[in-house]
């Protein structure tokens, strides 16, 4: 993997560990990272049209789910934590307010 990719794994890591922890500890958010070149992730990369490094968030709200591509914010920001988490952040609490 390149540089970039773990550096958006890093730092989606570092964003919800250090802003979202009861959110987790709640239940509300969870964080799964997908290897789709294991043939058993193929159902799950093929649900969210995953070929590559990418970043999505899925918003289950009154039972419907709502998948948010975020994989073009990560690539142009994945390698400046600061900016990275600042607007990750803003995303996720945006999709929280709605829950």
């Amino acid at each position: 993997r390149c540089v970039t990719c773990k550096s958006i794994e890093k730092n989606t890591q570092y964003t919800l560990d250090t802003f979202f922890n009861k959110e987790i500890e709640e239940g509300k958010i969870t964080f799964q990272i997908i290897n789709i070149d294991d043939k058993s992730n193929y159902d799950m990369a093929k649900k969210f049209r995953a070929t590559s490094t990418s970043l999505f968030l899925n918003v289950v709200r009154n039972g419907k789910e709502r998948k948010i591509d975020l994989t073009d914010f990560a690539f142009l920001n994945g390698k400046n934590q600061e900016k990275f988490s600042t607007g990750f952040k803003s995303k996720l609490e945006k999709q929280l307010a709605k829950l």
